[in-house]
């Protein structure tokens, strides 16, 4: 398997490769014990050891803003964004309690109530290569802001 991290310009202009990561797959072990798993020990780690690679290389010259997929929806990638004070923007996959005393309830809930509203994107997509099958589209919402998340799912 291989993992590549790219550098975009502002403007969306490739600048190169900045991080490879190649790895041999292993057996798919049961997700239910997943947790007890070391993240180093991981498929997901890739997210953290690319961040690390390219945090280093750039040494803040230049701002960073990591663009992930529901991967790297994990706490362990938060955690190192925080040590190196880098940017990402992540689709989530869990939905997170809040670290906000105050608050009761989680993430998506918050995101839909507070968090300002950017845009709806509209994204048409064949669910199955056959050519039989129609293409379908669906209506992605985009919020952006601040949010603080707490260790845990």
């Amino acid at each position: 398997m291989l993992h590549t991290s790219m550098a975009m310009s502002p403007a969306g202009v490739p600048l190169g490769v900045i991080s490879q990561y190649i790895w041999c797959r292993n057996v798919k072990k049961n997700s239910a014990r997943n947790f007890a798993i070391p993240t180093e020990e991981k498929e997901s780690y890739k997210w953290v050891k690319a961040l690390e690679e390219y945090s280093e290389l750039i040494k803040k010259k230049t701002p960073i803003i990591t663009i992930c997929d529901r991967e790297a929806d994990f706490f362990d990638f938060f955690l190192c964004n925080e040590i190196l004070e880098e940017k990402f923007i992540v689709r989530s996959f869990h939905n997170r309690r809040l670290n906000d005393p105050n608050e009761d309830f989680k993430m998506y809930e918050r995101i839909k109530s507070v968090l300002p509203f950017v845009q709806t994107k509209k994204f048409k997509q064949s669910f199955n290569k056959a050519p039989a099958f129609p293409f379908g589209s669906s209506d992605q919402v985009v919020n952006c802001g601040y949010i603080v998340v707490n260790g845990a799912v």
